[in-house]
């Protein structure tokens, strides 16, 4: 029997790109999903007192996390739902569980409109 393939993570890219198993366009949305908790950590909207969070360290346990275990920092899904949802779907293991780079589209224009409109 084969052996299972060999995977080298980073918490940084998508869990399949460590792997000798191939990949696809599902990897861009893994890694725009990173980006806006990054830049969400680093702003003053997230509403994290606490700046660990903005260590390199604790944005590794933020991405963790979500990506292993679907949870968001304290807070996040009550301020914004959808974006929150989003990420959260974006960061998983399972690259046919992410959104395809049309639908985060889509979806970031609806929730757009939505917060245009209070």
């Amino acid at each position: 029997a084969p052996s299972p393939p060999s995977c080298l993570e980073s918490l940084w890219a998508a869990p399949e790109l460590g792997c000798d198993t191939g990949y696809n366009h599902s990897v861009d949305v893994y890694s725009w999903g990173v980006t806006v908790l990054v830049l969400w950590l680093n702003s003053d909207i997230s509403g994290e007192p606490d700046s660990h969070h903005k260590t390199t360290q604790g944005m590794e346990e933020v991405i963790k996390g979500v990506r292993d275990h679907g949870q968001l920092p304290l807070g996040w899904g009550f301020r914004h739902n959808r974006l929150s949802e989003l990420v959260l779907r974006a960061l998983s293991r399972a690259p046919g569980r992410r959104p395809t780079a049309a639908q985060v589209v889509r979806e970031l224009t609806f929730t757009q409109v939505l917060w245009s409109d209070t």
